[in-house]
């Protein structure tokens, strides 16, 4: 995925059992940023299913259960 990580050293995960999603540094595996858990207000997944990045750096997700798309934006230059 391109984003403003042009060197693609960081790439999105979704752990749907958890309700999270975690921005993972390709170098080492390590986890620099999350969101997340299972649940239906925002910021809360029912069944996680795509995620999506724009190239200013906003995370699109969408749901299967929760049958919706939220937007977490780029805040942290990530």
């Amino acid at each position: 995925m391109m984003w403003p990580d042009a060197t693609q050293s960081l790439f999105i995960v979704s752990d749907d059992p958890n309700g999270e999603f975690h921005v993972v540094r390709r170098s080492d595996g390590a986890v620099v940023a999350d969101a997340g858990r299972v649940g239906t207000n925002l910021g809360q997944f029912m069944n996680l299913h795509n995620l999506a990045i724009d190239s200013k750096g906003n995370i699109y997700t969408a749901e299967v259960q929760g049958k919706r798309v939220q937007r977490f934006r780029n805040m942290s230059g990530l």
